[in-house]
C-alpha cells in the first residue's frame, strides 16, 4: 500500500498544531501554579532560590552521613511533638 503525499502533508500540520496547544496548555498551567512573589518579582525569586540551593549544597548535617537519615529524625521529632493532621502542608 504505497503511501500518499496528500496524506504525509496534512499529517505536519496536525502534529504541529498539537504541539502549539500543548505548549500553551502547559504554560498556562505553569503560571497558575505560580506564587505572588514569583508573578511579583521574578528575578528576586530565581536570585533567592539559587542562593538558598547554594547554601543546601554546602550544609551537612550535624551527626549524620546521609540527608536522608536527618529528614527522618526530623520527621520522627515532629510527628512526636505534633499530631500529623498539623503537619499535612494545604
Amino acid at each position: 500500500m504505497p503511501i500518499d503525499d496528500d496524506w504525509i502533508k496534512k499529517l505536519f500540520p496536525w502534529l504541529g498544531g498539537a504541539a502549539v496547544g500543548a505548549f500553551l496548555i502547559e504554560s498556562h498551567y505553569d503560571d497558575q501554579r505560580k506564587s505572588r512573589a514569583e508573578k511579583e518579582d521574578p528575578d528576586g525569586c530565581r536570585e533567592l532560590c539559587a542562593t538558598v540551593s547554594e547554601i543546601l549544597d554546602r550544609w551537612e548535617p550535624p551527626r549524620f552521613e546521609y540527608e536522608d537519615e536527618c529528614t527522618e529524625r526530623a520527621t520522627y521529632r515532629l510527628s512526636r511533638t505534633a499530631p500529623m493532621e498539623e503537619l499535612v502542608v494545604r
